[in-house]
């Protein structure tokens, strides 16, 4: 193959440099594309992960707002609860002091009702 010049060994030696370059480059397109493909399932995957969070963001406001709601209710359910309770504590007191004051009436009209006849023996005679 070599001539007498060397020309002919060059142009071998360089076709084969060539076919080796050629296939080093396709080697590296062929790890550029395995590398896109990943960044763009990695990119899919991301996006899938960021839909799947606003989803679950979104179910946790809403029971947020429930919860919030409930709470609404039961404080308003614990206010009035404590009202009822403030107003029958003042009517216990009420009924008790009346209570007292009518058994002070009845003692009396008991004591007036034993008084009537032992003042008619003592002084009737």
């Amino acid at each position: 193959m070599t001539n007498i010049d060397g020309v002919g060994l060059n142009v071998a030696n360089s076709a084969r440099m060539a076919s080796e370059i050629s296939a080093q480059m396709d080697k590296i397109s062929r790890e550029k594309a395995k590398r896109a493909d990943k960044i763009m399932a990695g990119a899919e995957a991301n996006i899938m992960q960021t839909e799947l969070l606003r989803s679950q963001l979104d179910i946790a406001k809403q029971h947020s707002i429930l919860l919030e709601d409930n709470y609404n209710k039961l404080k308003e359910m614990y206010d009035v609860q404590l009202e009822v309770n403030r107003q029958t504590k003042i009517e216990l007191l009420r009924a008790r002091r009346y209570n007292i004051a009518m058994m002070i009436i009845s003692i009396i009209a008991m004591l007036a009702a034993i008084a009537g006849p032992v003042v008619t023996m003592v002084f009737g005679e």
